[in-house]
C-alpha cells in the first residue's frame, strides 16, 4: 500500500526548501506524483481617507506578488527536474485555507509546514495547517519549523484514544505505518480504568495493525489530573497534549500520528485542547486526520 498522489504547500518562508526536500523524499519512496500548491498574496486593502490607493500602487503590488510566485515556481521546477518524479505546479489567489484544502482533496496526503511566527518573509496564515486538517478531509503531515527532518523509515508513535478522528488517522497513514521501522501505540487516559479501550488498552488497535503487516507495541498511560474535589494525585498536573509530546520524546519517536479534534468553517477554527497544544509545540513531524 502506497501513496500515489502527494501535495506539498509551497510558500516564501525560510523553511520552504527543507519542506520540499521532505516531500520529494517521500514522493520518491512511494513513487508518487508530487503537486506543489502556491497561494498568491491577497491584494492590500489599505485605503486613503478620501478614496482608494492610486492605480499604480496596485499594479506595482500585483507585479511584485507575481514575481514571488514565478520565483517559487522556478525553484520548484528546478529542484524537481533533478528527480525522476511526475510533478506539477498549481497556483491561485484567494482564501489561503480554502485553496489548499480544495487541492488537498485530490491528494492522498498533504505536506505542510508549522508556521514560524518570527518569520516575516512568509504570508502564510499561522493556523493554516490546522485549518486545512479540519477542512480538507485528507491527512495532513506537518513539518516543524525548528529542526532538521528527513523522510525515511521513521519510528512512528500513534496517539490512540479510540475516537473517530484517531481511527481515521490510523487508516489514512497505513502506507507510512507499514514502512516504519517501529510503531508505538500510546493510549493516554485521565482515568485509571481507560473506559472504552477494553481490558488491555491499545491491544485492539495493535491487533488491527498487525493484520495489515504492522507490528506495534502498545503503551497505556494515565495522565495525572486534578480531581473534582480539588485533590491532586501525587504527580503534577499535565495536559494530554503535553503527555503525547513528552512520551514521543521518551520513546524516541520520529513522527506522531493522531486524530485532529475540532471543527472548522474555513474562516473559523476551533481546535480541541490536545490538537492545539501539539500543533503549537510539535518537535517532530505530525500527521493528523479529522
Amino acid at each position: 500500500m502506497t501513496y500515489k498522489s502527494i501535495l506539498v504547500h509551497i510558500d516564501d518562508s525560510k523553511r520552504n526548501a527543507a519542506r520540499l526536500d521532505f516531500a520529494i523524499d517521500m514522493a520518491n519512496a512511494h513513487k508518487a506524483h508530487l503537486t506543489g500548491i502556491y497561494v498568491l498574496r491577497a491584494p492590500t486593502a489599505v485605503l486613503y481617507a478620501e478614496g482608494g490607493m492610486p492605480v499604480e500602487f496596485y499594479e506595482k503590488e500585483a507585479a511584485a506578488t507575481q514575481d514571488l510566485a514565478n520565483s517559487a515556481k522556478a525553484k520548484f521546477e528546478k529542484r524537481l527536474a533533478k528527480e525522476g518524479l511526475s510533478f506539477e505546479w498549481r497556483q491561485s489567489q484567494g482564501d489561503h485555507a480554502e485553496i489548499v484544502s480544495t487541492n488537498a482533496r485530490y491528494a492522498d496526503i498533504t505536506i505542510m509546514g508549522q508556521t514560524d511566527l518570527d518569520d516575516t518573509s512568509s504570508s502564510t496564515p499561522p493556523d493554516l495547517a490546522e485549518l486545512v486538517a479540519l477542512s480538507s478531509g485528507r491527512p495532513i503531515l506537518t513539518v516543524p519549523f525548528a529542526g532538521d527532518f528527513k523522510f525515511g523509515t521513521p519510528h512512528i508513535m500513534v496517539a490512540w484514544n479510540g475516537s473517530r478522528e484517531a481511527t481515521r488517522a490510523v487508516h489514512d497513514t497505513l502506507p507510512l505505518l507499514q514502512s516504519a521501522k517501529k510503531v508505538t501505540v500510546l493510549v493516554v487516559s485521565q482515568k485509571k480504568e481507560a473506559e472504552g479501550h477494553g481490558e488491555q488498552p491499545g491491544a485492539d488497535i495493535a491487533l488491527y495493525l498487525a493484520r495489515h503487516g504492522v507490528k506495534a507495541e502498545a503503551h497505556f498511560v494515565v495522565a495525572p489530573h486534578e480531581s473534582s474535589a480539588g485533590h491532586r494525585f501525587s504527580l503534577p498536573k499535565i495536559d494530554v497534549g503535553g503527555e503525547v509530546l513528552s512520551r514521543a520524546a521518551d520513546f524516541g519517536a520520529d513522527m506522531i500520528v493522531m486524530g485532529a479534534y475540532g471543527h472548522s468553517r474555513l474562516r473559523e477554527l476551533v481546535l480541541g485542547g490536545v490538537t492545539h497544544h501539539v500543533f503549537r509545540h510539535m518537535t517532530v513531524p505530525i500527521v493528523v486526520s479529522h
